[in-house]
């Protein structure tokens, strides 16, 4: 009797514990990296993140691994998916960890590991039927990508990996609003693409391209990659001149560092020493106790107020473009620890230029990418220097032609010009101001322009058989909010002797 109400009890519990389903995580995510996954070291790539809860509740997702420490926060609604597509930049060898934990709920943590390569990237899209598949079979050396339209990125730093993309007009029209504004960034940004598309379409993204529109070409067919090489890096482009060359442009500091104030300070504690030791003036001994507290006070006032960050920005562009390639270098230092944080355009990429203990903090919120906020946190008597570099639309109010070796610059607004340099024939010119239709030809008479750091860098950034005008023209306040930053900057307009066209 006891043996039968002992099977009926065990048969009960094995019955019962299969009928209890197991806990499930209320919250899915699938982690996709772009280019599948192959980066080039160095540079930015993307990062797409798909979540679903099974209920809402505040998300908080954290990047790390990567030389910045992405935060993005959000409000999840059950059972509805979000899509988010990030800019990152993974440090050679290491996997990113993807952190998601929504409220009331334990931490997930993801691992992305990428493909690390020297070798040129070509991305060939899978819209266009047989086309692509005669096209992925580069002689130059380079490594295919098939990729499909959807997977293209949605932010401009996620083209860095790439030095060629072939696409047709299927799968441009396949592409979303904010796809098509980081393929327009990158054009912008000269670089290379491979179009099978009408003669019409090709001429539009040629006229929104940098570079005159060189690097954007139309093929047939047959026509293979290796046709049309990458060449140089259509990133390295846009960065010209590097943080080192922009240090030179930097403004004077406005006031003086805690460390000279410092020097100063035991300098005059040791005259007083000398002037007590010699002499016994009354006045020395209220002195020698009075400016250790006074140099107190006024250090303690100086770290507790860091110094203005400062900018140096460098846009180039040719002569009839609609966009320019700009790099901004920010310099910020304190006297004491301190943290700094500025608003930033969500399409720029960001280059910490020095070796950081802490990765950099970049805070998203449920209006990314239509804000980002940087923050960075500096040690006492220390700086940190970034570099921003990006494409944004401009204009020249100065024309400037180059025909049968003759230069001519035309002031084409309705204002008088600012103060202008030409370089020209490896030499720089000062251009006078230009009243509204005025126009201006350099000759032997023409004034030299003095040696400066800006004079320098648009002689060597200015290539053999082409002209190029350096106007002032400082983005810091287009690019950069949060805090006052004292900046300077120029717009160098590029005009070639011969172009090419198809």
């Amino acid at each position: 009797m006891i043996g039968w109400r002992a099977g009926l009890l065990l048969l009960l519990l094995s019955v019962s514990a299969t009928a209890v389903p197991e806990p499930q995580e209320p919250l899915d995510i699938r982690l996709t990296p772009a280019w599948n996954g192959y980066i080039h070291p160095g540079y930015y790539t993307e990062l797409g993140v798909r979540l679903i809860a099974s209920r809402g509740g505040a998300l908080e997702l954290r990047i790390t691994g990567g030389d910045s420490d992405i935060h993005y926060s959000a409000q999840l609604d059950a059972d509805t998916p979000l899509a988010i597509h990030l800019p990152v930049r993974p440090r050679a060898g290491a996997p990113l960890l993807v952190q998601t934990t929504l409220s009331g709920s334990t931490p997930l943590t993801r691992e992305v590991r990428f493909i690390p390569t020297r070798t040129p990237l070509t991305a060939v899209t899978t819209a266009e039927g047989g086309w692509h598949e005669a096209q992925q079979r580069p002689t130059d050396g380079s490594t295919p990508l098939s990729i499909d339209p959807a997977a293209l990125p949605r932010t401009a730093q996620g083209y860095q990996p790439i030095d060629l993309v072939q696409i047709g007009e299927e799968s441009l029209e396949h592409l979303d609003a904010r796809q098509s504004q980081a393929l327009a960034h990158y054009l912008g940004n000269c670089g290379h693409l491979l179009l099978r598309a009408s003669r019409e379409r090709a001429q539009v993204l040629r006229h929104a391209a940098g570079c005159g529109g060189r690097y954007v070409e139309t093929t047939g067919k047959q026509r293979q990659t290796d046709a049309v090489t990458a060449g140089e890096k259509p990133f390295a482009v846009a960065v010209k001149p590097f943080g080192d060359m922009l240090r030179l442009l930097l403004p004077d500091p406005p006031r003086p560092s805690v460390q000279w104030i410092i020097t100063i300070l035991f300098l005059l504690y040791g005259a007083l020493l000398l002037l007590l030791s010699r002499t016994r003036s009354a006045v020395a001994v209220p002195l020698l106790f009075a400016l250790p507290t006074a140099a107190s006070l006024l250090l303690s006032l100086l770290a507790g107020s860091p110094a203005l960050p400062r900018a140096a920005s460098w846009t180039v562009m040719e002569q009839d473009d609609r966009v320019a390639r700009f790099n901004l270098l920010l310099h910020a230092t304190s006297g004491a620890a301190a943290t700094h944080s500025f608003t930033l355009p969500a399409q720029a990429a960001l280059l910490p230029l020095l070796t950081q203990d802490e990765a950099l903090r970049i805070l998203l919120d449920k209006d990314w990418p239509a804000v980002v906020e940087m923050r960075a946190d500096i040690a006492p008597f220390s700086f940190r220097e970034y570099q921003l570099t990006g494409v944004v639309t401009a204009a020249s109010p100065l024309r400037l032609t180059f025909e049968s070796q003759e230069v001519t610059i035309e002031n084409r607004s309705r204002q008088r010009s600012a103060s202008a340099l030409l370089a020209w024939q490896r030499r720089v010119y000062h251009v006078p101001v230009l009243t509204p239709g005025e126009r201006w030809t350099p000759d032997d008479a023409a004034q030299l322009s003095e040696h400066s750091p800006e004079s320098r860098i648009l002689l060597s950034h200015t290539e053999y058989g082409s002209a190029a005008l350096l106007l002032p023209h400082d983005l810091t306040r287009e690019l950069l909010s949060g805090r006052q930053i004292t900046s300077q900057g120029w717009l160098q307009v590029v005009a070639q002797a011969e172009t090419s066209s198809e």
